[in-house]
């Protein structure tokens, strides 16, 4: 949220808020504190959103395409929360001087993140539901806009060229879906169906080149390890949105980060980059970026 071009000097302001190790350390300037109203978590099964797959005469359920890792060879392999669950948030702000900080990296987070595993896909989303008390400190705008408009991100775009690390800079993009939905597991589905597609669109069947830069590692059976690092995150957030009236829309959040220290790969993920973007404007509405 507040990125520069110094790490240490990012890690120093972030410690002044979240505590930290360095310099004999430093406490949290808040806590939190979550009250459930009768969460449970379930082990029921994704609804089914079927996706073609080249070469087979199956299908393959999409959800479990973006739930890789707690879903595995067509089954979960842990429980989640089920959607819909509620529960109570406290923030218990000690130093005065981080409130609104603190306040916009909480709307940051219900704008872009996701609470648990498999966040850049599209899981662990979570809506406010009094954001009138919460965000009231930080402007009527706020309130209002679920998601960050030109406006509001102008505030957060101060870099003028990718950082070395995930944090917003002007090479932010926000691509919307034109469609809503009543029902998370549709809008989910959507918006991974059109990931996917851009993501294979990148080049011929069994080529690697391009697609690593998307996300690391890439395992390919009988080659092993294709991709140029062992673990590397997508610069991409899928999320779903709760707008008006209980209908849900998804969002794509393109945030980039220095890919490499060898300027060649910085490059050519950049290159890739800037081509998986065009592919996505083909399918989305593209909010505010460059």
């Amino acid at each position: 949220m507040k990125a520069e071009n110094n790490l240490s000097e990012t890690r120093r302001n972030e410690q002044k808020i979240f505590g930290g190790t360095e310099n004999q350390g430093k406490k949290s300037s808040f806590s939190v504190k979550i009250i459930p109203d009768n969460v449970k978590t379930t082990w029921e099964e994704f609804p089914r959103h079927l996706v073609p797959v080249e070469g087979k005469n199956f299908g393959m359920n999409i959800l479990g395409y973006l739930a890789y890792g707690p879903y595995d060879k067509g089954k979960l392999v842990r429980d989640y929360y089920s959607p819909g669950t509620k529960f109570d948030v406290y923030l218990l702000i000690k130093e005065e001087e981080f409130i609104k900080d603190i306040l916009h990296s909480l709307y940051l987070l219900s704008s872009f993140g996701g609470l648990g595993s498999r966040a850049r896909n599209g899981f662990g989303n979570f809506h406010i539901l009094n954001r009138d008390e919460v965000f009231k400190e930080l402007g009527d705008e706020y309130v209002q806009n679920l998601v960050p408009d030109r406006k509001i991100m102008s505030q957060y775009l101060k870099l003028q060229r990718q950082p070395p690390y995930t944090a917003f800079s002007e090479g932010v993009r926000l691509f919307k879906s034109d469609h809503t939905f009543d029902k998370w597991d549709g809008c989910l589905a959507e918006i991974g169906e059109i990931y996917r597609k851009c993501r294979l669109g990148l080049e011929k069947k069994h080529q690697y080149e391009k697609r690593q830069y998307i996300g690391a590692p890439i395992i390919v059976r009988g080659k092993g390890q294709v991709s140029l690092l062992d673990r590397r995150a997508k610069p991409y957030f899928m999320r779903v949105i709760k707008e008006k009236e209980s209908q849900l829309r998804g969002y794509i959040l393109y945030l980039p980060a220095k890919y490499s220290e060898e300027s060649d790969k910085a490059q050519d993920a950049t290159k890739v980059w800037g081509e998986f973007n065009k592919l996505l404007e083909n399918k989305l509405e593209v909010l505010y970026g460059k």
